[in-house]
């Protein structure tokens, strides 16, 4: 079984300094546009959904961010990365930094 992996760029208000944001913008940027890779990216935004924060989720392959430059026209950051393999733990762990670093921004 090939494993998959998503990586998570975040990007929009809440990831500069302001301190103020209406939601939280992310890009789970995945492998290809094979079947595997595409369901992966959306069983993790589903997963993602399902989170209490204000999560604002787009997706694209390699190959489209490419050809958009999604990356260097929205100035995104990797935050995190999700594997196939243990996608609880890293969704967890994605969660409770964007969760600490809310609290960190309601405490400014």
């Amino acid at each position: 079984m090939n494993i998959e992996e998503i990586q998570v760029f975040g990007f929009g208000s809440f990831f500069t300094e302001s301190q103020t944001y209406n939601d939280i913008d992310l890009l789970l940027l995945h492998n290809d546009l094979s079947m595997p890779s595409r369901r992966f990216a959306l069983a993790c935004k589903r997963v993602l959904s399902d989170s209490p924060l204000n999560l604002h989720i787009t997706i694209l392959s390699i190959p489209e961010e490419r050809s958009l430059k999604f990356l260097l026209r929205s100035r995104a950051t990797k935050i995190h990365v999700i594997h196939s393999n243990h996608v609880v733990k890293d969704v967890d762990c994605l969660l409770r930094m964007i969760g600490a670093k809310a609290s960190a921004k309601m405490d400014e």
